[in-house]
């Protein structure tokens, strides 16, 4: 494949460059929260996260401002009470779809709802099968090693398009806690460059 290299690369952003968006720090998103979702703060640490609804997931909105398309990966909070055992995560699983109409994200909120979206799991890490349109995170750290501490990961979760996008996250099961959200990366250099399947899970 070609791709329109800049010049001189050392000067402006690299192919559009990479950008992080945390609230972890300091409770004051970038995403606005469209519905089912709202500030969590964690009053021990002086932490935040955007706390996902179990009973009708949450709709987020972000505004791509460029025109091209971008990569786009979640951070979120992990953690398992047993090393090696993914059914044990306080974390629940979800599935995620991203929309630039809000009549299509709605649409996607309802099949969600109704149970609608195909999704064949052969256990909590691996799936077989999953609907078109959707991305299934487990909820887990990607290194059992780490999988017992209250940290983050990141995963990749799709591609924003040039203007507004809408994300619905849903849990597909309930855990001790609910699905928390805790920053955004946008890497129109990686969707340029193909880079993309290297920041899955």
């Amino acid at each position: 494949d070609q791709h329109d290299f800049p010049s001189k690369p050392r000067l402006g952003s690299w192919l559009g460059g990479d950008a992080c968006f945390s609230w972890y720090e300091d409770g004051e998103p970038t995403l606005k929260i469209i519905d089912g979702g709202k500030i969590h703060h964690y009053h021990s640490s002086h932490k935040w996260s955007i706390q996902v609804s179990y009973k009708d997931g949450a709709i987020i909105e972000y505004n791509h401002k460029s025109d091209k398309d971008a990569s786009f990966s979640l951070q979120y909070m992990t953690k398992s009470s047993v090393r090696g055992d993914p059914n044990s995560s306080k974390y629940p699983p979800v599935i995620i779809s991203i929309e630039q109409n809000f009549s299509d994200i709605e649409a996607r909120k309802t099949a969600a709802l109704l149970s609608e979206v195909e999704l064949n799991r052969e256990n909590v890490n691996k799936i077989n099968k999953i609907g078109e349109g959707w991305t299934y995170l487990s909820g887990l750290h990607r290194k059992p090693s780490m999988s017992t501490f209250h940290i983050t990961e990141v995963s990749r979760v799709g591609t924003l398009k040039p203007g507004r996008n809408f994300i619905y996250i849903y849990p597909v099961e309930e855990r001790i806690y609910p699905f928390r959200l805790t920053a955004t990366i946008i890497c129109e250099a990686c969707e340029r460059l193909g880079w993309v399947e290297d920041l899955s899970l």
